[in-house]
């Protein structure tokens, strides 16, 4: 043969194991990291050689000589290592075990490296006239070649015990793996040998790469793994459940036809990593387990696109020796029943969630929370990704007048605003009485969907609390989707609405018969029985922070002659006109109330005397120049004034000693202020 002929073989000859590597890696796992390795160091090895034949000078053939040699030393431990993981000598596979096995090819690269130590390995090295390389062998290069000859025997050796013990031996894998080890051994002694052959070039690389081949063929081709004889026995083709098995590097070797129907993929599965065709993690058992082997959840997408939900449960696959060969997974389709049950499991959490909300809001007697309480729930339970709002109405003024909601403070505020305005969709439901629901905002109706586009609401639906055939309010439910909210959805929130209208109106009614427990029903403001809570109350932190404190009473003068004039129904006129005229002239926190017939009473949180005095002056002559009752009755007052001092003791004392100023106004004259130091 030629060169040219020779080299063109070497080149075809490297080229198919790095083919070979790259379908290897693809697959994943440590034993095709390995097998990667191994053809990889091959083609490298065989390149080498291909390229160090085409060189013309000593030098440059040498150079190439080391690439040869670079992939040829490591070769035997790529071989090793595969041969390890494939008969799982887990024991050995440590990074120590590699570092030592790499030592004598490391060092015979670094040998070939520098010129004073590559006698060592070669001696007179000179170009022959065919044009390849001669050299003697130093004494190194014997003990390098044992070690390599050792290596590929071990490896061999582990291949054909593994298989005996295993009783999966097959005459012709065993032929095979004895042929794979013998030929790469057999081509580098005929070139060391120098065996009359009629080829003068070194054929080790040639016979590494069919040595390789040939051993590849019998573990893969022949369908070495031992798992499908197992897995066939039990597997039926007609089962309607999918049926996946793996081999111990999790490849798949077989599936049934009920897979493809549950999977969607391209191409036949058969010899890809498990993840290929589940990306989830699957849990694979160990034989050390108990028999009863875990479920485990996981989704796919069929061969439509639907995604479905798959209950796998993986079975350990051994051969007659309780050996390990792979695992069986079983793959079942619970799509319909997690469906129910998750219908089942909403239904239970909201019924559950409605009698504990309708146990808490049916405790509270402050509005405020219950209506806190309704919109959280919504949110929580229909589920309303956009929020949810409720608006409240009052029959007696026909108008919007207060507002709860998961938005903004300021958004709420507008889309009340609005409402007022007779605006958006709320005075629609409470004029029609009926729910409203709008599947998207952007062809919303009323005019709503810049303040709603905000916030990213494209649907709502808006029901009406009732409670006693009265309208309380509205409620929201949002979402950030376009949806119709129908069936199971509509039916809970116009529960939700109806047990918060009922507990709106509770409370409302509570509220209303609580004011009118605190409010002298006359004039509107505290009645004496407030009047005297708060003072206390006031009393109390006066003298704790040591701050003044101050009290005004105030009577009508010559009241019984407007009643016995007017009648009793302009006096009781009269009386709220003027609690109406105080209230307006008063600070916010001052107290204002009706101590009992025509007097009241003012209670001044940190003032003094002096400033009372001038506030009861000011409110005397605002009284004689402000007729009461729309101009027709004129009135004047006397007002006593007090200030809290170390000898009064409570409110009660505080207010005895401000009636006894007042009546020192009256028999002074009427309409004055008197003063008590």
């Amino acid at each position: 043969m030629n060169m040219p002929s020779f080299v063109f073989s070497l080149f075809i000859a490297a080229t198919i194991p790095l083919t070979l590597a790259l379908r290897a890696w693809r697959r994943g796992g440590q034993r095709a990291l390995s097998l990667s390795l191994l053809l990889v160091s091959l083609s490298v090895g065989t390149f080498g050689y291909a390229l160090e034949l085409l060189g013309l000078e000593v030098a440059g053939k040498f150079f190439w000589l080391v690439i040869k040699y670079v992939g040829i030393v490591f070769a035997p431990v790529f071989w090793l290592i595969f041969a390890w993981q494939f008969t799982e000598k887990r024991q050995y596979l440590r990074w120590q075990f590699y570092l030592l096995l790499a030592l004598i090819p490391s060092l015979t690269i670094v040998l070939l490296a520098i010129p004073r130590t590559q006698e060592l390995m070669f001696r007179n090295i000179h170009i022959q006239d065919h044009g390849t390389l001669t050299f003697e062998y130093g004494p190194y290069f014997w003990l390098h070649a044992v070690y390599t000859y050792f290596l590929f025997l071990l490896g061999g050796a582990l291949m054909i015990r593994w298989l005996r013990q295993n009783h999966i031996l097959r005459l012709l894998q065993a032929l095979a793996l004895i042929a794979g080890a013998l030929i790469p051994i057999t081509a580098n002694l005929m070139t060391i040998l120098d065996l009359p052959i009629g080829i003068p070039y070194d054929l080790t690389t040639i016979g590494l790469t069919l040595g390789v081949l040939i051993i590849g063929w019998a573990l893969f081709g022949l369908n070495f793994s031992g798992v499908n004889p197992i897995a066939r026995e039990s597997l039926i083709e007609s089962l309607k459940d999918g049926v996946i098995v793996v081999d111990t590097q999790r490849m798949i070797t077989d599936i049934n036809p009920a897979v493809l129907r549950l999977v969607s993929t391209s191409g036949s599965p058969l010899g890809q990593p498990l993840k290929s065709l589940i990306s989830e993690p699957v849990f694979l058992p160990t034989l050390d387990m108990t028999e009863t082997y875990p479920h485990q959840e996981i989704t796919l997408q069929d061969i439509n696109g639907v995604t479905r939900d798959i209950d796998l449960r993986a079975s350990p696959l051994t051969d007659r020796s309780r050996i390990l060969r792979g695992w069986l997974l079983l793959l079942r389709d619970i799509t319909e029943q997690k469906r129910l049950q998750t219908e089942l499991k909403k239904q239970n959490r909201r019924n559950a969630a409605l009698a504990e909300i309708e146990l808490d809001i049916n405790q509270r007697h402050d509005l405020s929370g219950v209506l806190k309480k309704i919109v959280e729930a919504t949110v929580a339970l229909l589920p309303a990704p956009g929020g949810a709002t409720i608006m409240m109405w009052s029959e007696e003024t026909r108008a919007f007048e207060h507002a709860e909601s998961t938005l903004p403070p300021e958004e709420t505020a507008k889309l009340l605003r609005r409402a007022k305005q007779g605006k958006g969709s709320a005075p629609w439901i409470v004029n029609h009485q009926q729910p409203k629901v709008v599947t998207d905002t952007r062809a919303e109706p009323f005019g709503d969907h810049e303040i709603l586009a905000g916030r990213g609401i494209l649907a709502y639906v808006g029901l009406p609390l009732v409670s006693n055939s009265k309208i309380v309010g509205v409620l929201y439910a949002n979402d950030n989707e376009p949806h119709s909210y129908a069936g199971d959805d509509l039916q809970f929130l116009q529960t939700l609405a109806n047990r918060a209208a009922n507990a709106i109106f509770r409370v409302q009614q509570f509220s209303q018969v609580q004011q009118q427990a605190i409010t002298d029903h006359v004039t509107g403001i505290h009645n004496r029985r407030q009047l005297f809570n708060l003072g206390e109350l006031e009393f109390r932190r006066a003298r704790r922070f040591d701050r003044p404190l101050s009290a005004i009473m105030i009577d009508i003068d010559h009241f019984k002659n407007v009643n016995d004039t007017h009648g009793h129904a302009k006096g009781d006129q009269v009386l709220k006109s003027l609690a109406q005229f105080l209230q307006v002239q008063l600070r916010e926190f001052d107290i204002l109330g009706r101590y009992g017939g025509e007097e009241f009473v003012i209670v001044l949180p940190g003032a003094d005397l002096p400033n009372a005095r001038n506030v009861a002056y000011r409110l005397r002559t605002g009284v004689q120049e402000r007729p009461m009752i729309n101009g027709s009755v004129s009135i004047t007052v006397s007002l006593g004034v007090t200030e809290l001092s170390s000898d009064i003791l409570d409110f009660q004392a505080l207010m005895n000693k401000a009636d006894m100023a007042m009546y020192d106004a009256k028999r002074a004259g009427r309409n004055r202020v008197a003063w008590a130091e």
